[in-house]
């Protein structure tokens, strides 16, 4: 390749790379406009600033919520341009309203607020974050099967969500999932999740519960058998029979033994060794 030709090459290479870069900072531009026009349409909303600021020196704030989230800091952020991912944004979003829930309670004019506010940004995450939104069915897969009580609390979030008094559905209990609100079924799916995974700690925990009683019973039996064995082994009295004794008759009395010299049918002589055939032969001095 001549060095002209290679110059060409390195040119069109580097405006390829210009190029892509002016389309990633143009999407990224998007993506934190669209962040931004969220964000304000919400915080908008809140006429008050009761989210404004950091609630962090309210009252035993710290010991309810763990992370403090609130306007001023996501705009800091977005300023900053430390969302990587839609998803990091509207977890700081969710978390302004989740916050104001732990703290004050579902039912506390914050957080009817919170909830207007939520309604109003889970919609607007799937219609322009193009977040994902939650199926329908997906929700009514995981309510099935559920309990009294569960049932009355998913039907408690719907009424919440939908802005329905509960007593008006006292006839009807019917829910209109298709119809149903982003933030209505995020929560709902949530609580069923949540619901679902409870009862299966309790199931195991029962379980181990009804092993332990079964293998305390067991070990209570085997104790008891033992012991009864035990208390029959010691009921057992062993005889020792008396050692045999021999009737004295003439053929037991022991015979008093001879002492008799010991006689050594060989002698071994130093100067002489045994031939095979039994004759001692006279060794020749070497």
């Amino acid at each position: 390749m001549s060095s002209s030709t290679q110059i060409l090459v390195d040119e069109l290479r580097s405006r390829l790379k210009r190029r892509r870069s002016d389309i990633f900072r143009y999407l990224d531009g998007l993506f934190y406009e669209d962040c931004r026009r969220i964000m304000e349409s919400v915080s908008e909303l809140d006429s008050d600033d009761l989210f404004l600021r950091n609630p962090a020196s309210l009252p035993d704030y710290a010991q309810h919520v763990p992370q403090p989230m609130y306007w001023e800091l996501i705009r800091r952020k977005l300023q900053r341009y430390e969302y990587k991912t839609p998803a990091d944004f509207m977890t700081d979003m969710r978390a302004v309203v989740n916050n104001c829930y732990l703290y004050k309670g579902i039912h506390a004019p914050a957080s009817k607020l919170a909830r207007a506010m939520e309604i109003l940004m889970e919609d607007r995450f799937v219609t322009e974050l193009r977040a994902a939104p939650v199926p329908p069915a997906e929700v009514k897969k995981a309510c099935t099967g559920m309990s009294s009580a569960d049932s009355r609390e998913v039907l408690r979030i719907y009424a919440l969500y939908e802005g329905l008094e509960i007593g008006s559905m006292a006839g009807n209990t019917n829910i209109q999932l298709r119809t149903a609100k982003s933030a209505t079924l995020r929560r709902m799916l949530e609580y069923a999740k949540s619901s679902a995974e409870h009862r299966e700690k309790r199931e195991k925990l029962r379980q181990a519960v009804k092993v332990s009683r079964v293998s305390n019973r067991r070990r209570q039996t085997m104790t008891g058998a033992h012991a009864a064995l035990m208390q029959e082994d010691a009921d057992v009295k062993f005889h020792q029979d008396a050692e045999p004794q021999l009737e004295q008759v003439p053929q037991n009395t022991q015979t008093p033994m001879l002492m008799m010299e010991e006689v050594s049918p060989i002698r071994l002589e130093e100067a002489g060794e045994w031939l095979e055939d039994g004759d001692f032969e006279e060794l020749s001095p070497m």
